[in-house]
């Protein structure tokens, strides 16, 4: 018992830590720098322990990675887009006081800890726009823990948010989809006419575009979440569209921005 008093007190006192990493990434046009950004590190756990029947102990914890640009408006625009308006630290708060709440109301000894990962990275950059990726993991007890993925593109030059709607024409919208359906139908391994009523979640067996998208360096991802399209043991489902391929259905606003 006196153990695990010394132990709860080492880790209450580390609970919240933040360190940096510092990021400045290379580009060949000199002329245009890249926004740098360093990364910042934030794990926080509950105070509530478990001793389990080895004598281990446990207990639930939180982690999140994300940039900090040094152009304060982006990183503005991350918490809007990304994080709900909060500070990323909230989120690490809100799970570990939905733990302690639960823990309180249960038979201690045999609620399992939880854990919950956040963390934001850079996927690709230039000095016309950023991408980013949030990967958000969370596991409150069963089977297996829940996760996702969500991109932000970011339009530097006019300082906002870069959605699909703004990066595809919108007169090409049928165009489009027929195009990335032909794509995932030929990754998926299916014939242009195989149904999609069977193994996928597509609402009436017609494909779907999703708005979950990134300008990375190899073309414009779409990514489909675990139960979006799939079962979870078939995890997440990514569709790279090559920009040539694309080069008469992007918008003005893209093309001027990819410079692909």
């Amino acid at each position: 018992m006196r153990l695990l008093i010394i132990f709860i007190s080492i880790i209450v006192v580390l609970s919240f830590h933040i360190s940096c990493t510092s990021h400045k990434e290379e580009n060949s046009d000199t002329s245009k720098e890249l926004i740098s950004y360093q990364t910042e590190h934030y794990n926080t756990y509950s105070s509530n322990f478990i001793e389990r029947e080895d004598g281990s102990i446990d207990t639930t914890k939180f982690s999140i990675d994300y940039p900090v640009f040094t152009e304060n408006w982006v990183n503005e625009l991350i918490q809007k887009e990304l994080f709900n308006q909060s500070k990323p630290q909230s989120l690490a708060k809100n799970f570990l006081a939905e733990y302690d709440e639960y823990y309180e109301g249960t038979e201690q000894m045999f609620t399992p800890p939880w854990e919950g990962m956040t963390k934001v990275e850079v996927t690709h950059q230039t000095p016309q726009y950023i991408t980013l990726r949030l990967h958000n993991f969370e596991y409150t007890g069963g089977a297996h823990g829940n996760y996702y993925y969500q991109y932000l593109n970011i339009d530097v030059p006019n300082k906002k948010a870069l959605h699909l709607k703004d990066i595809i024409d919108p007169s090409k919208e049928d165009e489009f989809k027929r195009l990335a359906e032909a794509a995932f139908r030929e990754d998926e391994g299916l014939s242009q006419t195989d149904s999609l009523n069977e193994k996928y979640f597509f609402e009436n067996g017609e494909f779907e575009i999703t708005q979950n998208s990134g300008l990375e360096e190899e073309g414009l991802t779409l990514l489909y979440n675990i139960y979006e399209i799939k079962p979870y043991s078939e995890g997440v489902t990514i569709l790279t569209l090559e920009y040539d391929k694309l080069d008469q259905i992007l918008s003005e606003e893209a093309k001027n921005l990819i410079q692909y």
